[in-house]
């Protein structure tokens, strides 16, 4: 049986996540608790847990602090972030000890017991492959994760890109996925898309011989008419005036 210890000073939260959890159906005897990060770091080397859940803001040694003292020591310990919507900026900084997931309050029951597989997942990997790596090369960092979405949006653009499958696939909140990208590459996931989309559109318009409902069906839009609305709302021009005249007001 894998142990677990959550590291948070609400007591609330410890009760929570100890209700939620499905801790028997992933092989996890009931959790173990410490109300703060100096108790945490205790409790590391009391029990060894394999998963730990870390709340950002707490007394006396904060979750960053408990991260950087324990993840070296705890190379094959899942760690799972907890925090508030307002706390973004903790939880970012905390990504960089070889994070697993992050969990936002409130918990919500199916999040954390996914992230429970996840994580059960994981060290059952780490056993059976005997191997030395640790956890950094086994579990994509949020780096990693936002180049991976904006490699698929390159490769799909012309097709709906749906955030909620980008969440579901690496586990994280829309939000947060949002924001990272943004900060990253400097527009939201829905305007990278709409921007190499309507790019595009561009090139294939300056192609006279190409009917503008023939684009509109290569770039996936219903129908021509809607293809021209999305067009002018990005350009500020109409399809018909841009190849008439190679040019718009907004080219960018």
């Amino acid at each position: 049986m894998y142990k677990a210890l959550i590291v948070d000073d609400e007591k609330h939260i410890r009760k929570v996540i100890t209700a939620l959890g499905k801790w028997s159906k992933y092989g996890i005897n009931r959790p173990y608790y410490a109300s703060d990060g100096k108790e945490g770091f205790a409790a590391m080397r009391e029990i060894s847990p394999d998963i730990v859940f870390v709340d950002m803001k707490m007394p006396v040694m904060d979750g960053p602090a408990f991260l950087k003292a324990t993840t070296n020591d705890y190379p094959d310990t899942q760690y799972i972030v907890i925090s508030g919507h307002s706390e973004f900026e903790f939880a970012r900084t905390a990504l960089k000890y070889r994070v697993l997931d992050y969990l936002l309050k409130p918990i919500i029951e199916e999040e954390l017991n996914g992230v429970l597989k996840k994580a059960t997942d994981l060290l059952c990997s780490i056993k059976e492959s005997d191997s030395d790596r640790d956890n950094t090369e086994l579990v994509l960092n949020i780096d990693e994760i936002v180049f991976l979405i904006k490699t698929h949006i390159e490769k799909n653009y012309s097709r709906d890109i749906a955030l909620q499958m980008y969440a579901e696939q690496y586990h994280f909140s829309k939000e947060y996925l949002s924001k990272v990208f943004k900060e990253k590459f400097g527009k939201g996931i829905y305007e990278y898309a709409m921007g190499l989309r309507m790019g595009r559109a561009r090139e294939l318009l300056i192609d006279i011989d190409m009917p503008i409902h023939e684009i509109a069906e290569r770039l996936r839009y219903k129908d021509s008419s809607y293809f021209s609305k999305a067009f002018r709302n990005y350009f500020g021009c109409w399809p018909t005036e841009f190849r008439r005249n190679h040019s718009c007001n907004r080219m960018d």
